[in-house]
């Protein structure tokens, strides 16, 4: 629900400061906006995909958090509504404080690359050895079980 909606807006945002960018510089090219260029029209299309997305954001994380009477689930128009008449406009772009965010950001960050970094290693060593070769690993937990006990030193 926001990953599509999102690349689309950004993809289009994008294109528009280019223009600019382009425009100002007085060219006619918008392949030599530079590097400055593309890191501005960039920030500035991530932004305005984010404002246009916030507000699906935070209605499918109310879908997925909404307790169900009977069973039913709302239709996203009325939970739309309903936190529009509830709880005002300004509900679809109320965050969490920066310390909060910083917080949420470090741990689930911190989280993710521990998780995810040892799959790497296995997939990465997995895919750089020769299939000929006699020392191959025979398998993912081949791979774990002989890192675990050539490298890992408590």
């Amino acid at each position: 629900m926001k990953v599509s909606p999102e690349s689309a807006i950004k993809f289009y945002a994008y294109e528009m400061p280019k223009n600019v960018i382009v425009y100002a510089k007085g060219g006619d090219d918008k392949a030599e906006i530079g590097a400055g260029g593309c890191l501005l029209a960039g920030g500035l299309a991530g932004a305005i995909a984010q404002t246009a997305v916030y507000p699906m954001d935070l209605v499918k994380t109310r879908l997925q958090t909404h307790a169900c009477e009977g069973g039913k689930v709302p239709s996203i128009g009325s939970l739309s509504r309903d936190i529009l008449v509830q709880e005002g406009p300004r509900a679809f772009y109320r965050e969490p404080g920066p310390l909060v965010q910083l917080g949420c950001g470090t741990i689930s960050g911190a989280l993710g690359a521990t998780c995810v970094y040892p799959l790497l290693v296995v997939r990465t060593r997995m895919q750089a050895q020769s299939v000929n070769d006699e020392g191959a690993y025979k398998g993912m937990s081949d791979v774990f079980r002989r890192t675990f006990r050539n490298e890992v030193h408590f």
